[in-house]
C-alpha cells in the first residue's frame, strides 16, 4: 500500500505493516513489472514522416529487396511524392489522421499544370503510407 505523507511516500505491506527496504522493493517491482504484460516503459519521441523515411522505412526496403531494383526504385518514387507534401511530411508518425490523408488525396489531385493524376497513382502513394506506417508499428 502507498500513503502519501506530506513530502515523502512511504511503502508498507498488508500483511505486516512493515516498510520493505528499498532495494527489495525495487526488486520486488521489477519482477512484477517484467511479468506484466505493460511493464515500465519510456516513451521515445516519435518521428516525422520524413524522417523515418530516411531513416528507417527506405533502408528498410533497400536491405530486404536488393535482387529487386524495380521494387526499391517503386518505393523510393512513393515516398518522394509522400515527402513532397509539407503537412503530411513534417507531422509526426501518431499524428496522422483521415483527415489528414484526405487532404494529401485532395493536394494530389489538384494538378494545374498537367492532366490529373490518376487514382491507381494515389493509391500507390497510400499503400506505400500505410506500408510505412505498420513498419512503424512493429
Amino acid at each position: 500500500m502507498i500513503r502519501l505523507l506530506a513530502s515523502s511516500i512511504t511503502v508498507t505491506t498488508l500483511s505486516s505493516g512493515q516498510c520493505p527496504s528499498r532495494s527489495s522493493w525495487i526488486a520486488s517491482a521489477r519482477r512484477t513489472a517484467s511479468k506484466s504484460p505493460v511493464g515500465f516503459s519510456i516513451k521515445q519521441p516519435v518521428p516525422t514522416l520524413k524522417e523515418f523515411a530516411e531513416a528507417d522505412f527506405l533502408p528498410f526496403v533497400r536491405s530486404t529487396s536488393k535482387e529487386k531494383p524495380n521494387t526499391v526504385r517503386f518505393y523510393e518514387n512513393c515516398v518522394q511524392n509522400l515527402k513532397k507534401s509539407p503537412k503530411l511530411s513534417n507531422l509526426p508518425l501518431d499524428a496522422i489522421a483521415a483527415d489528414i490523408i484526405a487532404r494529401y488525396i485532395a493536394h494530389r489531385q489538384e494538378r494545374r499544370d498537367k492532366k490529373p493524376l490518376k487514382v491507381s497513382t494515389i493509391n500507390r502513394d497510400l499503400a506505400t503510407l500505410r506500408r510505412m506506417l505498420r513498419l512503424a508499428q512493429e
